[in-house]
């Protein structure tokens, strides 16, 4: 079975490791070459979906508009067996209406057209009363367009996912409080989640565009190796408080890889307890347009100003972010993870931990900001700041480097092309 390498990453406040994905054997890590002062790293390597995505499913089912995607979807999950752990149901071109949240199961994968043109179109309604508190067993209870609750094996491939396309466009520039709402135009029955992971556990979503939710476009709830791959995330009518969030709670070992997000409030790690903790969950090869916001105890703190924030390798904190003044203000500048080539011979940063020389899963990635411009200036890139030489304390290091919403703002143009998977891993697709 061949596979896509997994990915890890550590470092310092400006500096992200990551791989190239290739399909190819998952190797055992060789723990040798690892810095043993940290040694959450290798327990990093291991995010995302145990082995890597599988690209040897069988497709087994096809379906077109009009047809029943519960009824086939119930019917794959009972077909699966221990030898062949998931099937694929193939979706042909054309938009899917639901108006019924639509429940996956172990063992099934959804995969659309190659070219994006299967459209899961959510047609529910929600309220804020409906799905802000706790259900008796611990879990919100959002009104959710697809969710996938308490499987395993479980994923959707190269589909659109939308809300309600006879609706006004959100607000949408971003940069302006009045983005920042909720409820909007006075219509208050948006409080829909378009992707749940709930209970989840090797469970993916691959190539797809989650566009126009009504509030969380994706949330990831008390989950593990769950892994968002080469995706677009963008857009949420509402972005108020609790709104608009790609939605990281009480999960471990989730990978977010070459996705691009935007025009939402945050992308959120939060939240743990004895059970669920939130922990080593990574995100590489990204292109932010919104920030990371940690908080409730998911093992990493935020910088108490718009600053770029960082929880050193073996702290169980999480990778670098812009987070804003406020839990609950709009997002800061935009955030870009583009990856670089290694500096050959250049030593690491000081205060740094020795690269790894021999490791398959990693390149150093730089942060960049998007500084703010007069329109007639050509785009540019700002130096990557020194990282200051944290002291002895172990707990989680935080950059002085500190500015102003006035110095950036966020660049909303339409994100660059998603990731591309090498062809090899849709063998099994027709489209």
């Amino acid at each position: 079975m061949s596979r896509p390498r997994k990915c890890m990453l550590f470092g310092s406040a400006f500096w992200v490791v990551a791989t190239v994905t290739a399909i190819v054997a998952a190797p055992k890590i060789d723990p040798a070459p690892l810095d043993p002062r940290y040694p959450d790293m290798i327990e990093r390597a291991n995010a995302g979906v145990t082995d890597g995505l599988p690209s040897d499913f069988p497709v087994v089912a096809r379906a077109k508009p009009g047809d029943d995607l519960q009824a086939l979807i119930d019917a794959t999950a009972a077909s699966t067996s221990p030898a062949v752990p998931a099937r694929i149901i193939q979706l042909t071109p054309g938009k899917y209406p639901l108006t019924a949240t639509l429940n996956l199961r172990s063992g099934v994968v959804l995969r659309g057209a190659s070219d994006g043109t299967s459209k899961l179109h959510l047609k529910l309604r929600g309220t804020f009363a409906a799905g802000r508190e706790r259900g008796p067993d611990g879990f919100s209870t959002w009104t959710t367009g697809i969710i996938g609750r308490d499987v395993h094996h479980a994923g959707l491939e190269d589909l659109t996912v939308s809300y309600d396309e006879s609706l006004p466009p959100s607000p949408t520039i971003l940069n302006a409080p009045a983005a920042f709402i909720n409820d909007p135009r006075g219509t208050t029955d948006l409080w829909v989640v378009a992707v749940r992971f709930t209970l989840a556990r090797d469970c993916w979503l691959l190539r797809c565009r989650i566009l126009n939710s009504g509030t969380h476009p994706v949330m990831i709830e008390a989950s593990t190796h769950v892994s968002v791959v080469a995706s677009e995330i963008g857009d949420a009518h509402n972005k108020g408080s609790d709104a608009g969030y790609f939605n990281i709670t009480r999960s471990a070992y989730t990978l977010v890889d070459g996705v691009n997000v935007h025009a939402i409030r945050h992308l959120v790690i939060q939240d743990r307890d004895e059970k669920f903790p939130c922990r080593y969950n990574v995100i590489i090869r990204a292109t932010l347009a919104v920030n990371i916001n940690f908080r409730n105890g998911d093992s990493a703190t935020t910088s108490s100003k718009a600053a770029t924030s960082q929880s050193p390798p073996g702290t169980g904190g999480q990778p670098s972010a812009l987070a804003p003044t406020r839990s609950n203000s709009p997002p800061a500048p935009a955030i870009s993870f583009t990856a670089a080539p290694p500096p050959a011979p250049t030593p690491p940063p000081s205060g740094t931990s020795r690269w790894p020389t021999t490791p398959w899963w990693f390149t150093p990635c730089r942060i960049t900001f998007r500084p703010k411009l007069p329109r007639s200036t050509p785009s540019a890139k700002l130096p990557v700041p020194a990282r200051s030489t944290p002291s002895a304390d172990p707990r989680p290091f935080r950059s002085s480097l500190s500015f102003s919403r006035t110095d950036y703002a966020p660049t909303f143009a339409r994100p660059a092309p998603c990731l591309t998977i090498p062809p090899t891993h849709r063998a099994n697709s027709t489209a």
